[in-house]
């Protein structure tokens, strides 16, 4: 979760700014935090 501060800071910049920060403190484990940063990125355009 060290990454938890930078996407605190930059999840404003997304076009569903709740959603995303919720996938990434939902994260458990880094597995399942590279699933959420790709569906995070795979739907931004």
């Amino acid at each position: 979760m060290k990454m938890l501060g930078f996407w605190e800071y930059f999840f404003t910049s997304f076009s569903n700014p709740q959603k995303t920060l919720k996938k990434i403190k939902k994260a458990q484990n880094p597995r399942s935090y590279v699933e959420a940063v790709k569906e995070i990125f795979g739907g931004e355009k």
